[in-house]
């Protein structure tokens, strides 16, 4: 009997340090949260539906805010949103806006797609610059990845800076 007091004993002081856990109370994007501090995760506890970043991606401000190819920043809107909404890459975004952080303003407004300039340009060739891509030239001068390699004789995707590159 004294052997299944101990037992017993031994199990309830197992299930009781199982029960506690090192958790905090904190608030995340303005929702309240438990924070385990072992772990580091978090688990949102009001019954607000969480938003997957597809759906966030989603939710950047409609295009009806795009004037002379501009977005305009608003509230929630993130890089990474924007940049999947117009189909371009961050590292573009950035590159067309000169911003070297990952800072945004709401109201700021940012260059979407490619210049005027880029846009009406009909040159036959194209420069490489340190941002540039095959994806990239490929759309900013509407032309597929296949004939700019076959114009230029590329076998592989590889491509360097100061490479002069034939459009047309």
């Amino acid at each position: 009997m004294k052997l299944f007091f101990i037992i017993l004993l031994s199990f309830l002081g197992m299930y009781a340090s199982a029960q506690s856990t090192d958790t905090l109370d904190v608030t995340i994007d303005d929702r309240p949260a438990k924070l385990n501090t072992k772990t580091g995760k978090f688990i949102f506890t009001d019954k607000a539906a969480t938003k997957s970043p597809v759906d966030k991606a989603r939710e950047v401000s409609q295009p009806k805010t795009l004037k002379n190819n501009l977005h305009t920043v608003a509230k929630g809107d993130t890089f990474y949103s924007i940049s999947k909404y117009y189909g371009i890459s961050i590292p573009q975004l950035k590159s067309l806006n000169d911003i070297k952080d990952n800072n945004l303003e709401i109201g700021q407004q940012l260059k979407i797609g490619y210049s005027q300039k880029a846009m009406v340009s009909n040159s036959k060739t194209h420069t490489v610059t340190n941002d540039d891509t095959l994806y990239s030239i490929s759309k900013r001068y509407t032309i597929s990845i296949s004939d700019l390699k076959g114009l230029n004789h590329l076998n592989t995707d590889a491509i360097h800076v100061g490479q002069v590159l034939k459009l047309k």
